[in-house]
């Protein structure tokens, strides 16, 4: 779930980016940017949010147990809301994320029968 909600914060800044190249007059170079855009932390963040930097290994066992603490910590005794989250974990480097496809299966549509 994380992974999703990381993945879903980047995609509303690269959605607040592409807004502000709304009124860009030449297409060429609106593309161009939008093909360019990097998910660059302001600095001031980085050093704000430097101390909860670190590197998770999905395949490791050990990581997805911390990660799972970490969690409960933040979101259950520090109750920290949904900016501050996204905030905390735009530092995390994700080693052998799971597929979209582990996290957010397709349900198989069943045909009705007659």
């Amino acid at each position: 779930m994380l992974v999703r909600i990381y993945e879903l914060s980047k995609h509303s800044r690269f959605e607040e980016y592409q807004k502000g190249l709304e009124d860009m007059e030449n297409e060429g170079e609106k593309k161009k940017l939008l093909a360019e855009w990097v998910d660059l932390m302001p600095t001031q963040l980085l050093e704000r949010y430097a101390c909860y930097e670190a590197k998770w290994d999905f395949s490791a066992r050990e990581d997805n147990l911390l990660l799972a603490r970490t969690m409960y910590i933040w979101l259950i005794q520090e109750k920290i809301d949904k900016k501050e989250l996204e905030l905390r974990i735009r530092v995390f480097n994700f080693v052998n994320k799971p597929t979209r496809d582990a996290y957010m299966p397709v349900k198989k549509q069943t045909q009705a029968k007659s």
